[in-house]
Protein backbone atom coordinates (compact mmCIF):
# COMPACT_ATOMS: atom_id res chain seq x y z
CA UNK A 1 0.00 0.00 0.00
CA UNK A 2 0.95 4.30 -0.68
CA UNK A 3 1.12 6.55 2.20
CA UNK A 4 -1.91 8.06 0.49
CA UNK A 5 -4.12 4.41 0.65
CA UNK A 6 -2.62 4.19 4.35
CA UNK A 7 -3.88 7.11 5.69
CA UNK A 8 -7.50 6.99 4.16
CA UNK A 9 -7.78 3.43 6.18
CA UNK A 10 -6.38 4.83 9.20
CA UNK A 11 -8.73 8.30 8.52
CA UNK A 12 -5.43 10.50 9.25
CA UNK A 13 -3.56 12.41 7.18
CA UNK A 14 -0.41 11.45 5.00
CA UNK A 15 1.85 13.36 7.41
CA UNK A 16 0.72 11.27 10.13
CA UNK A 17 1.31 8.34 8.63
CA UNK A 18 4.92 9.36 7.54
CA UNK A 19 5.81 10.43 11.27
CA UNK A 20 4.52 7.12 12.03
CA UNK A 21 6.72 5.29 9.85
CA UNK A 22 9.92 6.81 10.53
CA UNK A 23 9.06 7.11 14.26
CA UNK A 24 8.94 10.82 14.66
CA UNK A 25 7.24 12.28 17.52
CA UNK A 26 3.86 14.26 17.12
CA UNK A 27 1.78 11.14 16.60
CA UNK A 28 -0.35 9.48 19.44
CA UNK A 29 0.26 6.14 20.66
CA UNK A 30 -3.02 5.01 19.41
CA UNK A 31 -2.97 6.49 15.96
CA UNK A 32 0.64 5.18 15.50
CA UNK A 33 -0.44 1.49 16.52
CA UNK A 34 -3.54 1.69 13.97
CA UNK A 35 -1.39 2.62 11.56
CA UNK A 36 1.41 0.22 12.42
CA UNK A 37 -1.30 -2.75 12.49
CA UNK A 38 -2.38 -1.53 8.73
CA UNK A 39 1.12 -1.86 7.62
CA UNK A 40 1.73 -5.05 8.91
CA UNK A 41 -1.63 -6.50 7.49
CA UNK A 42 -1.29 -4.86 4.47
CA UNK A 43 2.34 -4.25 3.59
CA UNK A 44 3.92 -0.40 2.86
CA UNK A 45 5.60 -0.27 -0.68
CA UNK A 46 7.37 3.55 -1.27
CA UNK A 47 6.86 5.47 -3.63
CA UNK A 48 10.48 5.73 -5.55
CA UNK A 49 9.34 8.30 -8.02
CA UNK A 50 8.49 10.78 -5.31
CA UNK A 51 11.34 10.24 -3.41
CA UNK A 52 13.70 10.96 -6.23
CA UNK A 53 11.99 13.67 -7.51
CA UNK A 54 12.88 15.56 -3.64
CA UNK A 55 16.38 14.71 -4.34
CA UNK A 56 16.14 16.53 -7.61
CA UNK A 57 17.22 13.13 -9.00
CA UNK A 58 17.47 13.23 -13.40
CA UNK A 59 16.66 10.08 -14.95
CA UNK A 60 18.90 9.69 -18.80
CA UNK A 61 17.57 6.86 -21.28
CA UNK A 62 20.25 6.15 -24.38
CA UNK A 63 18.40 5.37 -27.64
CA UNK A 64 20.83 3.27 -29.99
CA UNK A 65 19.49 2.78 -33.35
CA UNK A 66 20.22 2.75 -36.88
CA UNK A 67 19.48 6.27 -38.87
CA UNK A 68 16.80 7.35 -38.52
CA UNK A 69 16.65 8.24 -42.43
CA UNK A 70 17.80 4.55 -43.52
CA UNK A 71 15.78 1.93 -44.75
CA UNK A 72 12.95 3.91 -46.67
CA UNK A 73 12.60 6.03 -43.70
CA UNK A 74 11.57 3.05 -41.10
CA UNK A 75 13.43 4.42 -37.69
CA UNK A 76 11.67 7.36 -38.42
CA UNK A 77 8.52 6.06 -37.79
CA UNK A 78 10.56 4.21 -34.79
CA UNK A 79 11.90 7.81 -33.52
CA UNK A 80 8.10 9.34 -33.80
CA UNK A 81 6.81 7.23 -31.00
CA UNK A 82 9.99 7.70 -28.97
CA UNK A 83 9.76 11.49 -29.69
CA UNK A 84 5.96 11.53 -28.23
CA UNK A 85 7.05 9.49 -25.12
CA UNK A 86 10.03 11.74 -24.63
CA UNK A 87 7.42 14.76 -24.68
CA UNK A 88 5.27 13.19 -22.32
CA UNK A 89 7.62 12.26 -19.55
CA UNK A 90 9.97 15.70 -19.98
CA UNK A 91 8.43 17.19 -17.21
CA UNK A 92 9.16 14.01 -15.01
CA UNK A 93 12.96 14.54 -14.82
CA UNK A 94 13.52 11.96 -17.97
CA UNK A 95 15.09 13.25 -20.40
CA UNK A 96 16.59 11.18 -23.83
CA UNK A 97 19.44 11.17 -26.02
CA UNK A 98 19.96 9.80 -29.12
CA UNK A 99 22.95 7.45 -30.66
CA UNK A 100 22.46 6.62 -34.05
CA UNK A 101 24.80 4.53 -35.97
CA UNK A 102 25.30 3.29 -39.82
CA UNK A 103 24.15 -0.36 -40.01
CA UNK A 104 26.28 -1.18 -42.26
CA UNK A 105 29.35 -0.06 -40.60
CA UNK A 106 30.34 -1.98 -37.85
CA UNK A 107 33.16 0.65 -36.73
CA UNK A 108 30.18 3.29 -36.35
CA UNK A 109 28.07 1.46 -33.98
CA UNK A 110 30.98 0.11 -31.56
CA UNK A 111 32.17 3.93 -31.68
CA UNK A 112 28.00 4.92 -30.72
CA UNK A 113 28.01 2.37 -28.13
CA UNK A 114 31.19 3.43 -26.19
CA UNK A 115 30.28 7.11 -26.46
CA UNK A 116 26.64 5.75 -25.29
CA UNK A 117 28.57 3.85 -22.13
CA UNK A 118 30.38 6.56 -21.29
CA UNK A 119 27.60 8.67 -20.72
CA UNK A 120 26.38 6.60 -17.89
CA UNK A 121 22.75 5.90 -19.10
CA UNK A 122 20.15 4.61 -16.64
CA UNK A 123 18.64 2.88 -19.10
CA UNK A 124 19.13 1.76 -22.93
CA UNK A 125 16.19 1.06 -25.33
CA UNK A 126 17.73 -0.48 -28.70
CA UNK A 127 17.04 -2.88 -31.75
CA UNK A 128 19.73 -5.84 -31.89
CA UNK A 129 19.76 -5.20 -35.52
CA UNK A 130 22.77 -7.53 -36.18
CA UNK A 131 24.26 -11.01 -34.31
CA UNK A 132 28.26 -8.93 -34.18
CA UNK A 133 26.71 -5.64 -33.10
CA UNK A 134 25.00 -7.27 -29.98
CA UNK A 135 28.00 -9.58 -29.10
CA UNK A 136 30.05 -6.55 -29.12
CA UNK A 137 27.52 -4.31 -26.81
CA UNK A 138 26.79 -7.43 -24.55
CA UNK A 139 30.51 -8.47 -24.24
CA UNK A 140 30.87 -5.03 -21.71
CA UNK A 141 30.58 -5.97 -17.98
CA UNK A 142 28.59 -3.19 -17.11
CA UNK A 143 25.35 -2.34 -18.76
CA UNK A 144 22.14 -0.55 -18.08
CA UNK A 145 18.91 -1.99 -18.02
CA UNK A 146 17.89 -2.59 -21.52
CA UNK A 147 14.98 -2.84 -23.51
CA UNK A 148 14.58 -4.39 -26.62
CA UNK A 149 12.37 -3.50 -29.80
CA UNK A 150 12.02 -4.65 -33.54
CA UNK A 151 13.26 -7.73 -32.81
CA UNK A 152 14.36 -10.49 -30.14
CA UNK A 153 17.99 -11.32 -29.39
CA UNK A 154 18.50 -15.22 -28.92
CA UNK A 155 20.09 -16.08 -25.49
CA UNK A 156 19.83 -12.96 -24.10
CA UNK A 157 16.72 -11.81 -21.25
CA UNK A 158 16.39 -7.57 -21.44
CA UNK A 159 13.78 -6.39 -19.27
CA UNK A 160 11.52 -5.90 -21.82
CA UNK A 161 10.82 -7.22 -25.55
CA UNK A 162 8.59 -5.34 -27.87
CA UNK A 163 8.44 -6.96 -31.20
CA UNK A 164 6.49 -9.00 -33.57
CA UNK A 165 6.61 -12.68 -33.99
CA UNK A 166 9.09 -13.01 -36.69
CA UNK A 167 8.92 -16.51 -37.57
CA UNK A 168 5.15 -15.89 -37.78
CA UNK A 169 5.47 -13.20 -39.77
CA UNK A 170 6.67 -14.64 -42.65
CA UNK A 171 4.18 -17.34 -42.54
CA UNK A 172 1.35 -14.75 -42.82
CA UNK A 173 3.59 -13.65 -46.03
CA UNK A 174 3.66 -16.91 -47.42
CA UNK A 175 0.25 -17.09 -47.25
CA UNK A 176 -1.07 -13.98 -48.40
CA UNK A 177 1.35 -14.67 -51.32
CA UNK A 178 0.19 -18.31 -52.35
CA UNK A 179 -3.69 -16.17 -52.13
CA UNK A 180 -2.74 -13.88 -54.52
CA UNK A 181 -1.03 -15.71 -56.91
CA UNK A 182 -3.58 -18.28 -57.00
CA UNK A 183 -1.38 -21.39 -58.22
CA UNK A 184 1.52 -23.22 -57.07
CA UNK A 185 4.92 -22.25 -58.55
CA UNK A 186 8.05 -20.78 -57.37
CA UNK A 187 8.86 -17.57 -55.41
CA UNK A 188 11.26 -15.40 -54.50
CA UNK A 189 12.35 -14.23 -50.68
CA UNK A 190 14.51 -11.41 -50.51
CA UNK A 191 16.43 -10.49 -47.40
CA UNK A 192 18.86 -7.28 -47.18
CA UNK A 193 20.07 -8.00 -43.00
CA UNK A 194 20.20 -11.39 -43.66
CA UNK A 195 22.36 -11.42 -40.22
CA UNK A 196 19.70 -10.39 -38.10
CA UNK A 197 17.44 -12.40 -36.10
CA UNK A 198 14.10 -10.87 -37.41
CA UNK A 199 15.36 -10.76 -40.82
CA UNK A 200 15.87 -15.00 -41.14
CA UNK A 201 13.17 -15.99 -39.00
CA UNK A 202 10.83 -14.26 -41.46
CA UNK A 203 12.33 -16.38 -44.08
CA UNK A 204 12.29 -19.24 -42.58
CA UNK A 205 8.61 -18.92 -41.89
CA UNK A 206 8.16 -18.26 -45.48
CA UNK A 207 9.57 -21.17 -46.46
CA UNK A 208 7.86 -23.24 -44.15
CA UNK A 209 4.39 -21.89 -45.32
CA UNK A 210 5.12 -21.50 -49.22
CA UNK A 211 6.56 -25.42 -49.11
CA UNK A 212 3.11 -26.67 -47.20
CA UNK A 213 1.87 -26.96 -51.31
CA UNK A 214 3.41 -29.68 -53.17
CA UNK A 215 5.02 -27.83 -56.73
CA UNK A 216 6.45 -25.09 -54.49
CA UNK A 217 9.79 -23.66 -54.65
CA UNK A 218 11.20 -21.05 -52.66
CA UNK A 219 14.54 -19.08 -54.19
CA UNK A 220 16.66 -17.33 -51.74
CA UNK A 221 18.87 -13.73 -52.55
CA UNK A 222 20.53 -11.52 -50.51
CA UNK A 223 20.58 -7.77 -52.43
CA UNK A 224 23.18 -5.61 -51.47
CA UNK A 225 23.14 -3.77 -54.71
CA UNK A 226 20.11 -2.38 -55.29
CA UNK A 227 21.38 -1.13 -58.74
CA UNK A 228 21.62 -4.51 -59.88
CA UNK A 229 17.97 -5.51 -59.30
CA UNK A 230 16.50 -5.92 -62.82
CA UNK A 231 19.86 -8.49 -63.23
CA UNK A 232 19.27 -10.29 -60.02
CA UNK A 233 15.13 -10.43 -60.94
CA UNK A 234 16.06 -11.65 -64.34
CA UNK A 235 17.38 -14.69 -63.47
CA UNK A 236 13.85 -15.85 -62.03
CA UNK A 237 11.64 -15.09 -64.65
CA UNK A 238 8.75 -17.84 -64.20
CA UNK A 239 7.97 -16.63 -60.36
CA UNK A 240 5.14 -16.09 -59.06
CA UNK A 241 5.75 -13.87 -55.96
CA UNK A 242 8.70 -12.00 -54.49
CA UNK A 243 8.81 -11.83 -50.89
CA UNK A 244 10.63 -9.22 -49.00
CA UNK A 245 11.57 -9.48 -45.43
CA UNK A 246 12.63 -5.72 -44.89
CA UNK A 247 11.15 -1.93 -45.72
CA UNK A 248 12.75 -2.12 -48.85
CA UNK A 249 9.76 -3.88 -50.61
CA UNK A 250 9.06 -0.63 -53.17
CA UNK A 251 12.14 -1.44 -55.10
CA UNK A 252 11.47 -4.64 -55.83
CA UNK A 253 7.73 -3.65 -56.65
CA UNK A 254 9.24 -0.76 -59.09
CA UNK A 255 11.65 -2.98 -60.89
CA UNK A 256 9.34 -5.92 -62.19
CA UNK A 257 6.89 -2.39 -63.15
CA UNK A 258 10.01 -1.52 -65.21
CA UNK A 259 10.26 -4.85 -66.66
CA UNK A 260 6.75 -5.50 -67.47
CA UNK A 261 6.41 -8.80 -65.17
CA UNK A 262 4.26 -6.72 -62.05
CA UNK A 263 1.15 -7.88 -63.94
CA UNK A 264 2.23 -12.06 -63.17
CA UNK A 265 4.61 -11.24 -60.01
CA UNK A 266 3.23 -10.68 -56.77
CA UNK A 267 4.75 -8.33 -54.03
CA UNK A 268 4.64 -9.08 -50.24
CA UNK A 269 6.79 -7.34 -47.98
CA UNK A 270 7.10 -5.40 -45.14
CA UNK A 271 6.78 -2.10 -42.94
CA UNK A 272 3.97 0.74 -43.79
CA UNK A 273 6.92 3.09 -44.75
CA UNK A 274 6.09 6.31 -47.43
CA UNK A 275 7.20 4.50 -50.46
CA UNK A 276 5.30 1.33 -49.37
CA UNK A 277 2.16 2.91 -49.35
CA UNK A 278 2.40 5.08 -52.18
CA UNK A 279 3.24 1.14 -54.15
CA UNK A 280 -0.07 -0.04 -52.70
CA UNK A 281 -1.93 2.77 -54.10
CA UNK A 282 0.15 2.26 -57.33
CA UNK A 283 -0.21 -1.33 -57.77
CA UNK A 284 3.31 -1.82 -57.45
CA UNK A 285 2.96 -3.58 -54.22
CA UNK A 286 0.24 -6.30 -53.18
CA UNK A 287 0.33 -6.37 -49.81
CA UNK A 288 2.19 -5.22 -46.76
CA UNK A 289 2.73 -6.63 -43.00
CA UNK A 290 2.85 -3.70 -40.52
CA UNK A 291 4.74 -4.10 -37.28
CA UNK A 292 3.64 -0.72 -35.40
CA UNK A 293 6.91 0.65 -34.99
CA UNK A 294 6.12 4.00 -33.54
CA UNK A 295 3.88 2.19 -30.82
CA UNK A 296 7.34 0.12 -30.34
CA UNK A 297 9.50 3.34 -29.77
CA UNK A 298 6.71 4.75 -27.63
CA UNK A 299 6.42 2.03 -25.75
CA UNK A 300 9.73 0.96 -25.11
CA UNK A 301 10.42 4.50 -23.57
CA UNK A 302 7.95 3.66 -21.17
CA UNK A 303 8.98 0.44 -20.24
CA UNK A 304 12.15 1.80 -19.55
CA UNK A 305 10.91 4.30 -17.12
CA UNK A 306 8.89 1.83 -15.73
CA UNK A 307 11.93 -0.24 -14.47
CA UNK A 308 14.25 2.66 -14.03
CA UNK A 309 12.02 5.27 -12.21
CA UNK A 310 9.12 4.11 -10.86
CA UNK A 311 11.71 0.67 -9.85
CA UNK A 312 8.33 -1.68 -10.89
CA UNK A 313 8.64 -4.97 -13.09
CA UNK A 314 7.72 -4.34 -16.97
CA UNK A 315 6.20 -6.81 -19.25
CA UNK A 316 8.84 -8.62 -20.18
CA UNK A 317 7.31 -9.58 -23.95
CA UNK A 318 4.66 -6.94 -25.60
CA UNK A 319 3.50 -9.00 -29.07
CA UNK A 320 3.04 -6.76 -31.62
CA UNK A 321 -0.01 -7.88 -33.69
CA UNK A 322 0.87 -9.14 -37.34
CA UNK A 323 -1.21 -6.14 -39.53
CA UNK A 324 -1.78 -6.90 -42.75
CA UNK A 325 -2.84 -4.02 -45.55
CA UNK A 326 -4.05 -3.84 -48.82
CA UNK A 327 -4.65 -0.56 -50.87
CA UNK A 328 -7.56 -1.20 -50.03
CA UNK A 329 -7.43 -0.39 -45.99
CA UNK A 330 -4.76 2.49 -46.29
CA UNK A 331 -6.89 4.64 -45.05
CA UNK A 332 -7.35 3.29 -41.69
CA UNK A 333 -3.49 2.93 -41.14
CA UNK A 334 -2.16 4.07 -37.87
CA UNK A 335 1.82 3.77 -38.35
Amino acid sequence: MTIKEIAEMADVSIGTVDRALHHRSGVNKETEKKILEIVDKYGYQANPFARNLKLGKQYHLAILLPDFKSESMYWTLVSNGITKAEKELSSLSVTIDYYNFDRDSEKDFESKVEEMLASEPDGLLLAPVGEQQMKYLLNHKTLPPICMIDSAYPGFSPVSIIAQNPFRGGMIAGKMIHLLAGKNGSFLCVQVHPNAYNSSERAHGFHEEIKKWPGNTVFDEIVRDFGNLEEMLGRYPDILGVFITNSSTNMIGSCLQKMGRKDRTMVVGYDLVKKNKLGLEDGTIDCIISQRPSYQGYTGVYQLYKKVVLMQTPEENVEIPIDIFFRENLISTDE
